[in-house]
């Protein structure tokens, strides 16, 4: 009934007044939606092997894209990309909710979700052809490690009895948010005039500005009767650039900037002040010293705290359930969060409350990417407090049951790639007592002066988690000052790295700021290829009582045997 249900749901609703995507067809469609219930009706109805384990959850998910990419370089626009796809996810398992073949990885396999495109016109039997083949074939692997996973079970003599799904709530949701109209001409006359500005600073030998407009719908069904459709549309401006200093050292930086809408993006102007920005940062790190170890108290400021809190924080709090792996090398791709495991004991410090809340969608003015109405797997966003005076007192759950709970809270993220898990939506960091940030540099200063130190740390940014070396637990700061002890002057030191950062740098933290700063990101996926999903987290700055750095261990490139002919003082005048 649930499944008749919702097909009939996904049949009666209507794309009529849906207004256009850019590329001139209307959103969502009746027809994707139609066949995507059809072939779900027939699959349950009708996959049976005799002697096989029937398939007992099937679910479809359908992300409908149109994107238009743009890369300028020093004023000049490189080759436009635009695409307009249908990806296919679908989920199937056999078994059932107390034991089927998720939550497990078999030999040199991976723990993934089965993909492949769908054709972009509306052309039912294409598309019903399409599914049905991706359907055998999840079939068949679904088979196979249910199979494999009953030997591993066996042969460890595990006794495990939490069930592979829960039985959550079944509800649908219609969310149709048309994209607004984007004028292609003009952003590429913005692109050149954003990558222009990098011609103004010789020292940054290379740059780039690259911008993505994704206008797009996630369309998904299940066989137990959940079915929604949803809109996903964001806008991203990301400049990179690299510089050099004199003993071969690189230096690269980027920005990433996040907004849900175009009507959110800020005026030329400031997207130009902020490129000027990032080649300003490049050029000073090219001329800076390089940083020499260093054992003491450490302030992060802005970006660096909310990349702090990102890959400890945010990170040990995703995917509380563990994945079963027969082989010891995939164990370091398919961990659990690492905080996961401590529920009634303190994750950080007691100045701290934390709660995930996905139903809001700005703070203070300003947007919040992590909003979501409706999860990964239909499930409805929930708020959930997670954390009260540093100790953890719940979890992110997707419909992965664990031992402590049972149900989804409603934040199952990612998918297309590797099933989705339960990870941040926007994650609000709170500090119960805030101290201003003129008086946390100067308690920072006379931690440092109790340490025997002429000298603190304040870092002011924090590579993203995409480039963290696989030891590392948190990667390496972009931008270090040296703050005299004495005098309280800054002086930016390079080429610093993390040492030996653990989980218990939260617990660390004595101070945080009374204003809290709103990071949105692109979050990777807590499994080996997960699809990245975008995530907010708004928090104070923070000071830590120790934190080590030491000098990279990255060796110096060669200088370039000619300048850039940009800058080149002999090149002929005409």
């Amino acid at each position: 009934m649930r499944l008749a249900a919702a097909v009939l749901g996904l049949m009666a609703w209507s794309a009529a007044g849906a207004e256009p995507y850019d590329s001139g067809r209307n959103g969502p469609s009746e027809l994707l939606l139609r066949a995507m219930g059809d072939e779900l009706k027939r699959t349950v109805e009708r996959l049976r092997v005799e002697d096989l384990a029937e398939p007992y959850f099937v679910g479809y998910g359908v992300l409908e894209s149109y994107t238009l990419e743009l890369q300028g370089s020093f004023g000049a626009l490189e080759g436009p990309r635009e695409a307009r796809t249908r990806r296919l996810e679908v989920a199937l398992h056999t078994g059932s909710r107390a034991f089927d073949d998720s939550h497990f990885v078999g030999g040199r396999g991976r723990y993934r979700s089965l993909t492949a495109l769908l054709p972009v016109e509306d052309d039912y039997d294409a598309l019903r052809g399409e599914i049905w083949k991706l359907t055998d074939r999840a079939y068949k692997e679904a088979l196979e490690r249910l199979a494999r996973k009953t030997v591993y079970k066996e042969t460890n003599n595990i006794r495990d009895e939490i069930p592979d799904r829960a039985e959550d709530p079944v509800e649908t949701s219609r969310d149709t948010v048309a994209s607004a109209p984007f004028d292609r001409t003009a952003w590429e006359e913005r692109v050149r005039e954003i990558s222009a500005v990098f011609r103004r600073f010789p020292e940054v030998q290379s740059s780039y500005v690259d911008l993505t407009w994704r206008a797009q719908h996630l369309y998904f069904v299940d066989s137990e009767g959940r079915s929604f459709v949803k809109p996903v549309h964001a806008f991203e401006i990301r400049l990179r650039g690299k510089a050099q200093a004199e003993d071969g050292m690189v230096q690269s930086g980027e920005r990433e900037l996040w907004w849900a809408s175009l009507s959110q993006v800020p005026p030329i102007e400031e997207l130009k002040a902020r490129a000027a920005r990032l080649a300003e940062d490049l050029t000073a790190l090219a001329r800076a010293p390089q940083i020499e170890t260093y054992l003491g108290p450490v302030l992060l400021e802005g970006q660096a705290a909310g990349e702090f809190f990102n890959q400890l924080l945010a990170g040990g709090l995703s995917n509380p359930r563990k994945i079963w792996v027969e082989q010891e090398w995939a164990e370091r791709y398919y961990k659990s969060g690492a905080l996961t495991g401590r529920l009634g004991l303190r994750v950080i410090s007691p100045l701290f409350d934390i709660v995930d809340d996905p139903t809001r969608t700005e703070f203070e003015g300003r947007s919040l990417i992590g909003h979501y109405k409706i999860d990964s797997q239909g499930i409805p966003a929930r708020r959930v407090k997670l954390v009260e005076r540093g100790i953890l007192k719940d979890l992110l759950m997707s419909r992965s049951p664990t031992r402590e709970r049972k149900l989804s809270n409603g934040h199952a993220r990612g998918g297309f790639s590797a099933p989705a898990a339960a990870g941040i939506g926007n994650l609000f960091v709170t500090p119960s007592t805030t101290t201003s940030p003129e008086k946390m540099k100067r308690r920072l200063r006379s931690e440092a002066e109790a340490f025997g130190l002429d000298h603190a740390i304040l870092i002011r940014r924090i590579t993203p988690e995409s480039d963290q070396e696989d030891d590392e637990l948190l990667s390496a700061p972009a931008q270090v000052y040296e703050v005299d002890v004495a005098t309280g002057e800054e002086r930016l030191v390079r080429d610093a790295r993390f040492h030996s950062v653990t989980l218990r740098a939260l617990r660390d933290i004595i101070a945080g700021s009374d204003r809290q700063h709103v990071y949105n990101l692109a979050r990777e996926g807590p499994f080996r290829s997960s699809s990245a999903f975008r995530a907010s987290i708004v928090h104070p700055s923070v000071l830590l009582s120790e934190m080590e750095l030491t000098r990279t261990e990255r060796k110096p490139s060669r200088l370039p045997y000619l300048s850039h002919p940009s800058f080149d003082s002999s090149k002929d005048s005409d």
